[in-house]
């Protein structure tokens, strides 16, 4: 399904997602269809219904230049 979501999107667009810190499985995953990792995520989408957090981190695949 991955790939068919990068395939849709196209290599001339950034895609970003946001994946907790400790979930290893996920970010080697991401890794291995060419996102790495770019720091803390920035967004509120962590955010747990009792108003705690889990730590999260942003990946990205950068678009190719034209």
């Amino acid at each position: 399904m991955i790939e068919v979501a990068i395939f849709w999107l196209g290599d001339r667009k950034q895609i970003s997602l946001e994946v907790v810190k400790y979930n290893h499985l996920a970010i080697n995953f991401y890794k291995k269809f060419g996102f790495i990792e770019n720091g803390p995520a920035l967004s509120d989408a962590g955010k747990l219904p009792n108003g705690k957090h889990l730590p999260e981190i942003e990946m990205i695949k950068y678009s190719i230049p034209t």
